[in-house]
């Protein structure tokens, strides 16, 4: 039956089943790229599924369930499976122009607005700085009359320079992205950069370049008055690319607007989507974007075991030996912790399993990215047991082979 239909009413009806909602266009890419072939070779089966997503993440209780999505249980990163950025490179390369939403794309922010005015309100010590940073906040006003009205108001004397190292340091470089435009920008894809924010477009420009990129334009909405939406627009586009994570926002009125959909689900987001243990408030802001960067960019995928390693049994090593273990380090603080099972117990394991390579791989980037947030021991004791009876399984896998050490 799907065979005899022509080919714009599959793209039509494949349009349809794929971009009802984020989640819908996210989950429905994930089912793809787990299976290509059957995707490919098996339309119906394909269908169904897609018919099944449409229902499922619709449904406000059953969209919130996780689904093959707990920590410490289920295989994470092969659920939140993208694309290899040389194959979703080709999509962008079949436009002549990229349109992509710089905010939360290019770079991960580590805190959240409320959690970073909170750090500027420590940094500067002034009390109620960080609930009138958030009164004056909006992309539309430059950051030094942002800062105006906050010294007005609190009698200070502030600089609204001092918040750009800050805000800087906030944020995690998002490799899979650059990579995506990287790619794009060789085969010579006009590149075009819009944020929504207060910050200059100087400050914007220099840390871009440090990423190796060079757009044709950057359009920041406190210089230009306009929001990211409007902005992109704005631009004499005919045919072009949307390559964002904000799929409301961003990618949905712009495809109505003839571009072609290239939608990034922020990792931090996939983070939080995932059944956790409770965790407190501050370290699991940091632990959703420091994993989810790590782990949730597409740049790879890694084992099992590596994931276990990185989600579970990381925290706890970290919370005792900080971010540069060594083995005797490890296993004299793991003991006083009481937590001397599989981590330090498989034959080899420090030297070459992918489970030791992710818990040291997490140290070292939460001692990058971490804010300073320390990891309280009962947090850490927590997502430990999540995955310690799959680690258990683990046993026998103790080679790494050509595993890609990536560090975010």
């Amino acid at each position: 039956m799907l065979e005899k239909l022509p080919v714009s009413g599959v793209r039509k009806l494949f349009a349809f089943l794929t971009n009802g909602n984020a989640e819908i266009k996210f989950h429905t890419i994930c089912l793809q790229n787990r299976d290509r072939e059957r995707a490919a070779n098996r339309p119906i089966v394909f269908g169904m599924q897609l018919l099944f997503c449409n229902i499922l993440y619709r449904l406000p209780v059953l969209r919130d369930w996780p689904f093959h999505r707990r920590l410490g249980h289920d295989y994470i990163t092969q659920q939140y499976l993208r694309l290899p950025v040389e194959d979703l490179s080709s999509e962008i390369l079949e436009n002549p122009a990229a349109v992509c939403d710089g905010t939360g794309s290019l770079w991960l922010p580590v805190h959240g607005p409320g959690a970073f005015f909170a750090k500027l309100e420590e940094h500067f010590g002034v009390k109620g700085f960080a609930s009138t940073r958030a009164l004056y906040d909006d992309p539309l006003t430059p950051l030094s009359v942002i800062y105006d009205r906050i010294n007005r108001a609190l009698g200070t004397t502030l600089s609204w320079r001092d918040e750009l190292p800050l805000a800087e340091a906030n944020d995690i470089p998002n490799r899979y992205i650059v990579r995506l435009l990287d790619i794009a920008a060789y085969h010579d894809v006009a590149l075009h950069l819009v944020f929504d924010s207060s910050y200059p477009s100087c400050f914007f420009e220099r840390r871009v370049k440090q990423l190796g990129l060079h757009p044709d334009t950057l359009s920041v909405s406190c210089e230009s008055g306009m929001k990211k939406k409007e902005a992109a627009r704005a631009l004499p586009l005919l045919k072009f690319g949307i390559v964002s994570a904000d799929f409301a926002g961003f990618v949905k009125p712009l495809t109505h607007s003839g571009g072609r959909p290239i939608y990034y689900r922020s990792p931090s987001v996939l983070m939080h989507e995932t059944k956790q243990p409770p965790l407190s408030a501050p370290f699991r802001e940091v632990y959703e974007a420091v994993c989810g960067a790590a782990l949730f960019t597409g740049r790879w995928r890694a084992p099992f075991s590596y994931e276990l390693g990185y989600l579970c049994a990381g925290p706890v090593l970290y919370a005792a030996v900080g971010g540069a273990p060594t083995r005797e380090d490890a296993e004299g603080a793991l003991a006083r912790l009481g937590e001397t099972g599989p981590l330090l117990t498989l034959p080899g394991l420090w030297e070459q399993s992918p489970l030791a390579l992710g818990a040291r791989a997490f140290c070292r980037d939460y001692e990058r990215w971490g804010q300073g947030v320390p990891i309280p021991r009962e947090d850490a004791h927590r997502l430990y047991r999540c995955g310690r009876a799959a680690m258990e399984r683990m046993k026998g896998e103790t080679d790494a082979g050509a595993l890609p050490l990536f560090s975010v």
